[in-house]
Formats: C-alpha cells, sequence, structure tokens
C-alpha cells in the first residue's frame, strides 16, 4: 500500500509529525516559559545521554512509554468524563505498539494526535501563525535531512526520545493547566 510506504513513513514523522513541538517554543515564549522550556529540555537530554554512557537505555525507555502514555490520554474520547478509563485506555493503546506494525501507529499520529494537538494549541498558536508555520516547516526540512541517516547512534535516539519527554513534561506542567483555565473561563460564558 502506497500509504503505508516506508518513503511515506519517513516524510511523514520528520515533516509532520516531529515538528508538531514547537508550539512548545510558541506557548513558552507567549506566556513567558522560555526559561523552564529551555531548562526541561536541556536537563532530559543531559540526563539521557548520561544514562546511556552508564548503560541504562532501559529507564529512558520506561520513562518514555510512561510518558507516551500520559500524553496520549489527552487524545482519548471523554469517556463518560472519567480521566481513569482514558489513562487505561491510553496503556492499552501504547502497550499494543509492541504488536501492531508501526506504520499504523503513524497513522494515529497523523489522523489523530497531530490535528488534535494543533486544536488545542489554537489558542496560543494563532496569535503567532506566521512564526509558528515558519518554525515547523524549517524543522520539518531539517529533520527530513537527517532523517536520511542510515544509522542512528543510540546517543541520537536518546536526544529523540528525551526531547519527546521534555514535550510531554511541559504540555502537562504548562499548557494542559492554560488550557483548562480557558475552557473553564469558556464554559462560564456560555448561555445555557
Amino acid at each position: 500500500m502506497l500509504l503505508l510506504s516506508k518513503p511515506f513513513v519517513a516524510k511523514a514523522v520528520s515533516c509532520i509529525i516531529a515538528p508538531h513541538g514547537m508550539t512548545d517554543y510558541i506557548h513558552a515564549k507567549k506566556f513567558g516559559y522560555l526559561e523552564e522550556l529551555y531548562k526541561i529540555n536541556l536537563s532530559m537530554i543531559a540526563s539521557g545521554l548520561l544514562l546511556n554512557r552508564c548503560n541504562m537505555y532501559y529507564i529512558i525507555q520506561t520513562c518514555f512509554l510512561l510518558a507516551s502514555v500520559i500524553h496520549f490520554r489527552n487524545d482519548m474520547p471523554l469517556i463518560l468524563n472519567n480521566k481513569k478509563l482514558q489513562v487505561v485506555f491510553s496503556t492499552i493503546f501504547v502497550g499494543s505498539m509492541h504488536f501492531i506494525p508501526s506504520e499504523y501507529f503513524v497513522l494515529y499520529m497523523l489522523f489523530v494526535h497531530v490535528p488534535n494537538h494543533y486544536r488545542l494549541a489554537w489558542n496560543y498558536v494563532k496569535d503567532n501563525l506566521e512564526e509558528t508555520i515558519f518554525l515547523i516547516i524549517s524543522i520539518g526540512a531539517i529533520l527530513s535531512k537527517i532523517n536520511k541517516i542510515d544509522n542512528f547512534s543510540l546517543d541520537l535516539l536518546t536526544c529523540v526520545h528525551t526531547l519527546v519527554i521534555s514535550h510531554i513534561i511541559y504540555q502537562e506542567k504548562y499548557v494542559f493547566p492554560e488550557y483548562k483555565k480557558l475552557v473553564e473561563k469558556m464554559n462560564r460564558y456560555k448561555i445555557k
């Protein structure tokens, strides 16, 4: 199937999926959290590289999986407004990654997670749309070039995993509390 070809998957990951985390920079800039964002990213990368040197990559993998469960729960339908069920479904979903082809995960990211991410981020990216688009296209182009490297070192893979973990930490600590406040504010002013 052409949609699931290796070139398509590689382009989708580097040009569409990976750059969506750049909205963290836009959020941090708008709300004054740039220093916190940089600290999270640098401390996670440094910790990851240190763990590599100590032959403890399994800790990074475990953190990556746990962070993924936490992050993807935001894509789970609101089942009777039950956050615990969302975590359960997210855990099942992340656990299933060991059994289903990775191409299907890429499709999930393309058609569920990334659009949901931009929908949730719209409140702060709409005011910085040109910069957001520029950053996403630029990062996508850079990652597309890096993606052509045949052999990834464990250090490069660690940087990728720790940047994803950093994205999730930043989202949970700074973005979602802001989003929840906005939703509550909007709900107060709804006409009943």
